[in-house]
């Protein structure tokens, strides 16, 4: 998101989930800007979020090139949550025998169950919890001033230290597969750090309006109107906005349906769209007449 600021910020560490966090975090209504490594330090130099994610990654922390996460996250008294890798990470910083590399673990990828004994993160979730898990790292043993809060058979699951304020899960509270219907991420960003909501479904239209003027300022724009959902939601979220400047033009191929083009020029009529419909058949039927070959006549299409 290019929001300029934001209650809640992620740090993304190589995790194929991170942007579900974001996704989620949106869900329960708070806004938060997703960074990498090389660019959250300018960010928090200038602001203070009120928590910092730590995502989850691909890497075991003893990798030569696994993610190094910015020693001044630690240092600003603000919330952090690691997961994950986040997680890994957290123990390593703090002693780096407590945590096992996976090469001697093995990895462990899908649905498990853990066993929540207490902690900040887990109000009102069930003691007896199906989460999901993708991880080769095991925190072994929590550091000093820390305190496991969830266990599956051996492992830690979850560790705390409320004095720093660092919170750490193994597994992925963000996905659908973990079933605390997003408590834990809620317990975050409300409980510990004191989140308010401030953002709503509803934002994202003025979001992406905002967007696009900034890009295209005053001048005429032209937009592609194919008949599909994307291209047409998109010309009717603009249109209020940018009206006789917005120009949308459907391009008659002669291959639309059966009254196809009359259904888009009315459903553009009713959502204020100013469509321009550029009849192509004769170009086309000229150009594409004869061939048969898939890939040549995708070719040709473009060529017209």
């Amino acid at each position: 998101m290019e929001n300029n600021t934001a209650q809640l910020v992620i740090l993304d560490l190589g995790s194929q989930y991170t942007q579900v966090i974001g996704r989620e975090l949106l869900k329960l209504g708070h806004k938060n800007i997703i960074f990498s490594t090389d660019t959250i330090g300018e960010y928090i130099k200038n602001n203070k979020p009120k928590g910092i994610l730590l995502s989850g990654g691909a890497a075991s922390v003893y990798d030569p090139d696994a993610p190094d996460i910015p020693e001044e996250i630690f240092k600003m008294n603000c919330p952090v949550l690691g997961i994950c890798y986040g997680m890994h990470y957290v123990a390593y910083r703090e002693d780096k025998s407590l945590v096992t590399g996976g090469e001697k673990h093995g990895k462990e990828y899908g649905p498990i169950e853990i066993n929540i004994e207490d902690g900040e993160l887990f109000r009102g979730v069930p003691k007896k919890l199906k989460v999901w898990a993708s991880h080769g790292d095991v925190v072994s043993k929590v550091p000093s001033g820390y305190r496991a809060t969830a266990h599956s058979g051996n492992a830690i699951e979850a560790m705390e230290n409320t004095d720093k304020k660092i919170y750490a899960v193994q597994f992925h509270p963000e996905v659908f597969e973990t079933e605390d219907n997003n408590l834990i991420l809620k317990n975050f960003a409300e409980n510990i750090c004191g989140a308010t909501v401030d953002w709503q479904a509803g934002d994202v239209i003025k979001e992406i309006r905002d967007e696009v003027l900034k890009k295209v300022g005053s001048g005429l724009t032209a937009i592609g109107v194919s008949g599909g959902v994307d291209s047409t939601t998109l010309a009717a979220l603009l249109a209020p906005v940018m009206k006789n400047n917005l120009y949308a033009f459907l391009i008659d191929t002669g291959g639309a349906r059966y009254k196809e083009i009359e259904e888009v020029k009315d459903t553009c009529k009713r959502a204020g769209i100013n469509l321009h419909v550029v009849d192509a058949q004769e170009e086309f039927y000229k150009n594409l007449a004869g061939v048969v070959d898939a890939e040549e006549k995708r070719a040709k299409f473009k060529e017209t």
